[in-house]
């Protein structure tokens, strides 16, 4: 490089402080060499101080670097510098690519000194960092060329947003999943709607303890799709997961004693924080809510791991009400009449929209072993209902049951699941078939002459029960044969019958179906 050329272009990017930091004998009066050694020092000690917002700085140490780039680029250092000034930028391509170059040199030269050595290892790391980041800006800008496009805003949300959201914390893309190792959890997201402004977003979190993964529907609106989904990611991160990360720390708010099956089990309480839309009374807190329901809530435990509740409200300008509790994915009407009494009292001069969830956790002392617990456990469960309505359909002539029972007994080392699962299916399934119908949370157990009441939020087989129905038949799981097995089992139903009369004669069904009854021992309610 001309020595004269190279001290125009320095003037141009130094300025006098700049001139006084470097020794001006050497900057003027050296060989081209020595220029660029001092040039390159300098950037260096910049780089070396600089805060990350100084963009103005990073920018003049990368001219500075470039001014010499034709004595630099075969160089360790000068590539090492340039690329860690692109990095302070977030201009992850260019960091890779003089990263790229740096590790090169070190290999091509057999460079191994302390200094070097530090050099390679910080090199490796950020560009292990590059390459997550580039692959992130290349779905990124995928997304936002069609952002209408399921599979690319999925992919958007597993690799950008999520991971976003939890920035600091040491995570891992699983597939259609992330999960988080500290807190030893994997959230899992799906998109049920997507358009110009709006996205719902299902999101569901699981930790292996809990025997259970716990959900919910989150909205996002917003000027464009990106703006959506990030709110609806925010919404999920601000009120289910809050409710999550306050049972991980074990930041729990009450304790209390329900009786199950002759034992006490004792249960600890977590909120969430509380989401509110429109004109929502300011004096409403999740403290509140909980007092309210609380009771109630206490009727409908059992002996779960994790008890998940969520609340959903809402008041209209002109009075209209509508609220939405679940006690384990169960709504339950006593609980939503409780919160909306507590609406009427809402003075609202538009719109006003309130969500929260309540997690109820058991003490692990007092928690009886339940055989499916854990994902390994789901599993098998899962496995098990697929064996037995094969086996259901296989002997569907056996009008007794016995051949069925029987075969099942030898297959599977379960009878209070077999007994169960026999006259739960049908049932289940029916109430898929006719969705329109609406069902009574709790069920009857007929004991002998005694007849027990339990809701269906307290069974463990029947809550993993209706779960494992619904994935074995939306997997197509019995190919060719799945239709007619489905349609045999919803004519087993005790109440086929009895839907098919209420259809025909288009009759407001709604609340009028009795409960289920079940003719079997207490003692297999788990």
């Amino acid at each position: 490089m001309n020595k004269d050329k190279l001290l125009v272009t320095l003037d141009i990017i130094l300025n006098s402080d700049d001139k006084n930091e470097i020794n001006q004998k050497d900057l003027y009066y050296s060989d081209e060499l020595k220029i660029y050694e001092t040039l390159v020092n300098y950037a260096y000690s910049l780089l070396e101080v600089v805060e990350t917002d100084d963009t103005y700085t990073i920018k003049k140490c990368i001219k500075i670097l470039n001014s010499v780039e034709d004595m630099g680029k075969n160089n360790v250092i000068w590539n090492y510098n340039i690329g860690y000034a692109y990095y302070l930028l977030n201009k992850y391509e260019k960091t890779h690519q003089f990263f790229s170059k740096t590790l090169e040199l070190i290999e091509k030269n057999n460079l191994d000194s302390d200094d070097i050595k530090d050099i390679k290892t910080e090199a490796e790391t950020i560009l292990d960092e590059c390459k997550e980041q580039i692959e992130k800006e290349k779905l990124e800008n995928s997304f936002l060329h069609d952002h209408l496009n399921k599979e690319k805003a999925q992919d958007y949300i597993n690799h950008c947003l999520i991971p976003q959201a939890f920035q600091g914390e040491a995570i891992q893309i699983r597939g259609d999943s992330i999960y988080i190792f500290d807190k030893e959890i994997t959230i899992k997201s799906s998109i049920a709607e997507l358009s110009q402004n709006t996205v719902i977003l299902y999101f569901s979190v699981q930790q292996d303890s809990w025997g259970h993964d716990i959900g919910d529907y989150f909205i996002g609106t917003g000027k464009d799709t990106n703006e959506a989904l990030n709110i609806a990611v925010k919404t999920f991160i601000e009120t289910l997961y809050d409710g999550v990360n306050n049972v991980i720390n074990g930041q729990y708010i009450d304790e209390f004693t329900i009786n199950f099956k002759n034992k006490d089990h004792i249960f600890n309480t977590y909120y969430s924080n509380i989401l509110s839309i429109g004109d929502c009374p300011v004096i409403y807190d999740n403290a509140l809510y909980y007092g309210l329901i609380k009771e109630e809530l206490k009727k409908r435990i059992g002996n779960q791991n994790l008890v998940f509740v969520s609340l959903v409200m809402s008041k209209d300008v002109d009075g209209s009400i509508i609220t939405d509790c679940r006690v384990n994915g169960k709504q339950s009407n006593d609980i939503s009449n409780i919160i909306a009494t507590e609406l009427e009292q809402w003075d609202c001069k538009d719109f006003a929209s309130q969500k929260m969830y309540i997690l109820l956790e058991q003490d692990k002392n007092t928690l009886d072993p339940y055989p499916y617990y854990k994902s390994n456990g789901y599993l098998k469960f899962k496995s098990h209902i697929k064996t037995i309505i094969d086996k259901m359909y296989e002997y569907r002539h056996d009008v007794s049951k016995d051949n069925l029972k029987a075969d099942l007994y030898n297959t599977i080392d379960d009878k209070v699941l077999v007994d169960l699962a026999i006259n739960a299916i049908p049932e289940v399934c029916a109430k898929d078939a006719y969705s329109q119908i609406k069902y009574p949370e709790f069920v009857y157990i007929q004991d002998g002459d005694v007849k027990h009441k339990y809701y269906l939020s307290q069974l463990n087989d029947l809550d993993l029960l209706e779960k494992a129905i619904y994935e074995i038949f939306d997997e197509n799981t019995f190919l060719d044969k799945t239709n007619k097995i489905f349609r045999f089992l919803i004519s087993s139903s005790l109440r086929f019958k009895e839907y098919g009369d209420y259809l025909d004669k288009n009759v407001d069904i709604s609340y009028q179906v009795e409960p289920l009854l079940f003719s079997m021992s207490e003692n297999m309610i788990r």
